[in-house]
């Protein structure tokens, strides 16, 4: 009995050993599987972690990059574009006043001259005679009045005497008047200083009233003639400033007075008329030269003003795109905003801006409201 308790001792001991043994290798195997177990979720966190920065990087890359131009109040100005043309304020066609044949012509195309300076002398051979044939018989009725009035004072002689040897005299005085300014009317001169143009007839030809024989004019002093429709009536005022350009002179630019402003508008063109006058030093500007006439009819000191072509428009209205800040980061919003004036490529925005908005300027055509964007200046 006790030799069969001993050896049971033994089995079970040997058994216990046996399973202790084998417990321990599990375990050993169980804490190696462990090891490589955080040794992979090492390698796959680092790779996690390289995944979500590739991801940053190419998200970021994938941002659309605009420019931005921050609103604050600016001067904006509009005008009034209208073509109009240069005129001389001193210009003429030259005739005579009587008729005659022409002796001699003392100017030729281009030639300057002064004012009251002899430019072409007719004929006067029978002017001359009936002058001379005047002044012989004005003498002898003279004499005759003197005679007649030296017997009337002496209360000899009639009356009618006297009248007649008066009223004779006095005839024959406003004969030889009118026969010297017909005589003065064959010289023809110039009525003001200027340049002679266009010298159309000759020595020896018939000139007579009405009928053209140079053209002068004076290119100092000109005026610019324009025609505004009707809309702009109460925009434009007599002694206002506007800039003048020449079509012609690209480099020239003047700033001119308003000289006159018509008081009649035309029935049929709804326009009216508009004058600059103005001095042309060295004469450069040439008579019937266009020009163009830009009128100020709006002026504000202080206006949001942005390039026209960012204004956009959709069922709802007019607008543009901002740059605003959200969780996501920059971001494009669609900003409903009311235009008001346009000029050249700029435009007034009446409302719907904010001092401090940052308004797309730049790439304004590749965005869409919630678009994710970055600055050009952001690295």
């Amino acid at each position: 009995m006790k030799k069969f308790a001993s050896l049971l001792i033994v089995v079970v001991f040997m058994v216990s050993c046996s399973n202790d043994k084998k417990q321990s290798t599990i375990e050993k195997k169980i804490q190696n599987y462990k090891n490589k177990i955080g040794k992979i979720n090492k390698k796959i966190n680092d790779l996690e972690i390289q995944l979500e920065e590739m991801d940053t990087t190419t998200h970021e890359e994938a941002r659309t990059v605009v420019s931005v131009k921050d609103m604050e109040p600016s001067p904006f100005n509009h005008y009034i574009s209208v073509n109009g043309l240069v005129k001389p304020v001193q210009e003429a066609f030259i005739s005579p006043e009587i008729s005659g044949q022409i002796e001699k012509i003392n100017v030729s195309d281009g030639d300057n001259v002064s004012k009251g300076q002899l430019l072409i002398r007719l004929n006067t051979d029978v002017t001359d005679k009936s002058i001379q044939e005047v002044k012989t018989n004005l003498e002898l009725a003279r004499k005759v009045y003197e005679k007649q009035k030296d017997l009337w004072d002496q209360n000899i002689g009639s009356e009618v005497q006297y009248l007649q040897a008066k009223n004779n005299k006095e005839s024959l005085e406003a004969r030889l008047e009118t026969l010297q300014q017909q005589k003065d009317m064959a010289e023809i001169r110039a009525p003001f200083s200027g340049q002679v143009d266009n010298v159309s007839m000759k020595v020896g030809e018939m000139a007579m009233p009405g009928v053209h024989l140079m053209y002068l004019v004076n290119l100092e002093h000109l005026k610019l003639d324009a025609d505004l429709s009707e809309a702009y009536i109460n925009d434009v005022k007599k002694g206002e400033e506007v800039i003048v350009a020449f079509p012609s002179f690209p480099d020239m630019t003047r700033k001119i007075r308003i000289s006159r402003v018509g008081r009649v508008i035309d029935p049929k063109s709804r326009t009216f008329p508009v004058e600059l006058k103005f001095n042309n030093p060295g004469e450069k500007i040439r008579a019937n030269q266009l020009a163009t006439m830009q009128i100020n009819d709006f002026s504000s000191d202080s206006a949001f003003v942005v390039p026209s072509i960012l204004i956009k428009q959709d069922n709802r209205g007019y607008y543009l795109y901002e740059a605003v800040m959200t969780d996501n980061g920059l971001t494009a919003r669609k900003l409903y905003v009311e235009p008001g004036r346009t000029y050249q490529d700029k435009t007034m925005v009446k409302d719907g801006i904010r001092p401090g908005m940052q308004v797309i300027v730049d790439g304004y055509n590749l965005v869409k409201n919630g678009s994710e964007i970055k600055l050009t200046d952001e690295k």
